[in-house]
């Protein structure tokens, strides 16, 4: 917490947007667990009881990043942020994999022929079906939500080398009059 009192009013304004995104991403994360796991026992006799587990996994995964990342940047630097980047191109791409492969067996289309599943009870796979096409909007979120803190984690890299590179000719220039 200390790094965060001496920091510049840049800098605390990169580390509270970082702590409310990574909140938000804790959040979806928690709810992805939630949602799929209540699910998961119906789906365990048809033929997706795998992707159910990529879910939850794509949900642990998201809540220990945000918690890691949400935390860290006050203890340390902002500049976590940053070289998270890559870290969270890669959670966007695993969401939309899992938001892809959902929607590709949730759509309305495959429901009306079951997606090629034994369904015993209609109304209870019908039921259960319309509950899995709501949570791919838990997907599309964490894709938003790790879509933006990469994008804020390169312009923070870009930022911080071209202000880098500024400041190093400044100084060199102020050195040479000086001399």
């Amino acid at each position: 917490m200390n790094n965060f009192l001496t920091s510049t009013r840049a800098q605390k304004k990169v580390i509270l947007t970082n702590g409310v995104l990574r909140f938000a991403q804790i959040v979806v994360g928690v709810v992805t667990l939630g949602l799929y796991a209540q699910q998961s026992g119906f789906w365990l006799n048809h033929s997706i009881q795998s992707k159910i587990g990529f879910e939850i996994t794509v949900g642990t995964v998201t809540t220990i990043t945000g918690l890691v990342l949400c935390i860290f940047p006050f203890i340390l630097s902002y500049r976590p942020v940053a070289f998270a980047a890559g870290w969270d191109l890669m959670m966007f791409i695993l969401y939309s994999v899992a938001f892809g492969v959902m929607r590709a067996i949730f759509s309305n289309d495959h429901n009306e022929s079951k997606a090629g599943m034994e369904v015993t009870d209609d109304k209870a796979f019908v039921e259960y079906a319309h509950k899995m096409r709501g949570n791919l909007w838990v997907n599309l979120a964490g894709m938003i939500l790790f879509l933006i803190s990469a994008i804020m984690g390169i312009t923070l890299i870009i930022t911080g080398r071209v202000f880098g590179r500024k400041s190093i000719i400044e100084s060199d220039r102020i050195l040479a009059n000086n001399a």
